[in-house]
């Protein structure tokens, strides 16, 4: 009986992981996506700022338990 279940778990796993692959896949057609203006310019020293900002975001929060 244990090995039963090994083998239903095995292809259920299985069957979950084609379908997610599946899911992920599929896609609209170029036409339907949305039309995105040109992105905005970022300065490059503001750009450096928050990169620095968000790699000691750790530092700056206190955890509380």
């Amino acid at each position: 009986m244990r090995r039963l279940g090994f083998f239903v778990a095995r292809g259920l796993s299985a069957a979950v992981l084609v379908g997610a692959l599946a899911v992920s896949v599929s896609a609209e057609p170029k036409e339907a996506r949305p039309i995105r203006g040109p992105r905005e310019r970022v300065d490059p020293i503001t750009r450096i700022v928050k990169g620095v900002i968000r790699s000691l975001g750790d530092l700056l929060v206190i955890p509380t338990p």
